[in-house]
């Protein structure tokens, strides 16, 4: 103990916490990572794994003697951030670290569809948007880079990039009173700005998603105007449009019913046999994919009987505005700027201050570049705080010289 006291006196501490900690082997790596003034403060650790916990306690409680705690609960259930914050207190956490499960990513062996893992990416997110710590840190298998056709890693990267600084929000509304206001149709660029809304208002989430409903019903009578009143009531591309705009509507609804099929799936082993067809069918009828696409198509259907095209197109953008992120609504808004560069670059400026964490594309590190003897590639999403240093590389450790290798010649001769 008297050991540690002397480490740390002449150390600046900074204090991480690693999530889906496992045995321990990011905090590990951390804690050897000190420097002549500065040393990584090991908070916190979390594991839904007990044994995760028992080795944890061992390691670095008993053996080390430090104070870190550990949280054993699963990171989806919905207690979990608030237990977290609980345990950190006033603590500002500067770095957070995880491995979320990537068995269900890996290229090897069979990848099981809709696994309840494949959303634990979204649930550290959730962390990381409440801690907003100066830098994270997130690993996974290669194999997240062409998981979905790629889709996978570009969720994540426009999750990440739709983390915003809330307190500069209003510089981005104000931005688009100004610019986008006065060239928009009205029930486009309400739907635009209720979006964003959306995105920053946690507190009154349900009032703005009210909001946004109203004027998408009011978008759908601007269309269904132009039919005779019997088809506009019975019509079952008319009646699609309507149902699909409700069970948008109800999104936690449908999240909550998500959740548990995709748990009761895990939990009941579900894969390879003539159950999974069916579960994955109910998961994907209510997604926002599924039901985007099939009022989209009936919105066409209805475009076309009604000779309305342009109050249809307004209505289809305004559905594609509400299942957007926020990065994806940055797009659009610069796809509407591309003839003006200086309102372009003005609103790009801005963003550089409003996204909290700056990030480009993960790095690929091969593990014998760092001392490892034993070539196995790992994907690193690493996001910088705005206001601090981006990390643009991660340089091998070792030399091609210094790497631990087995000489093959010398092993044929001796053991085959």
């Amino acid at each position: 103990m008297s050991e540690k006291k002397e480490f740390i006196s002449t150390r600046k501490g900074i204090t991480y916490l690693d999530l889906f900690a496992g045995a321990g082997g990011f905090s590990e790596g951390f804690m050897q990572a000190y420097t002549d003034d500065k040393y990584y403060d090991f908070r916190l650790a979390s594991d839904i794994n007990e044994n995760c916990e028992l080795t944890h306690r061992v390691r670095y409680n008993k053996m080390l003697g430090l104070d870190t705690k550990f949280m054993c609960q699963d990171i989806m259930e919905d207690s979990f951030l608030p237990n977290l914050l609980k345990e950190i207190g006033n603590q500002e956490i500067d770095v957070v670290t995880g491995g979320p499960s990537c068995q269900s990513f890996s290229l090897a062996g069979r990848r099981k569809k809709l696994d309840k893992r494949d959303d634990l990416f979204y649930h550290y997110l959730k962390v990381i948007k409440a801690l907003r710590p100066k830098y994270f840190v997130m690993e996974n298998v290669k194999g997240i880079l062409t998981k979905d056709e790629g889709r996978i890693k570009e969720r994540i990267l426009r999750e990440i990039r739709s983390i915003v600084d809330d307190a500069k929000m209003n510089r981005l509304y104000a931005f688009l009173e100004d610019v986008l206001k006065p060239q928009m149709p009205a029930s486009l660029y309400h739907a635009l700005y209720t979006r964003l809304c959306m995105e920053t208002s946690t507190d009154n989430w349900d009032k703005q998603n009210e909001i946004f409903f109203e004027n998408l019903e009011q978008q759908l009578k601007e269309v269904t105007k132009h039919l005779p009143y019997s088809i506009s009531k019975s019509d079952e591309s008319v009646n699609t449009i309507r149902h699909g705009l409700l069970l948008l509507k109800m999104k936690q609804q449908r999240d909550a019913i998500r959740k548990q099929v995709i748990q009761l799936k895990t939990s009941a082993h579900i894969d390879n046999d003539t159950f999974i067809d069916g579960y994955n069918a109910i998961i994907e009828t209510i997604s926002d994919e599924q039901i985007l696409e099939k009022t989209l198509e009936a919105i066409d259907k209805v475009a076309k009987m009604g000779d309305c095209p342009d109050e249809a197109k307004s209505l289809k953008q305004s559905l594609e505005i509400l299942t957007s992120t926020f990065d994806e609504c940055i797009e659009y808004i610069q796809e509407q700027l591309k003839n003006k560069e200086g309102l372009l670059h003005h609103l790009n400026e801005m963003m550089k201050e409003i996204r909290l964490y700056n990030i480009e594309e993960p790095f690929v590190l091969l593990s014998s570049d760092y001392g490892v003897p034993q070539n196995r590639e790992r994907v690193v999403f690493v996001g910088c705080r705005n206001d601090q240093e981006v990390i643009n590389e991660i340089p091998a450790t070792v030399t091609d010289s210094e790497k631990v290798k087995v000489d093959w010649e010398w092993r044929n001769r001796n053991f085959v």
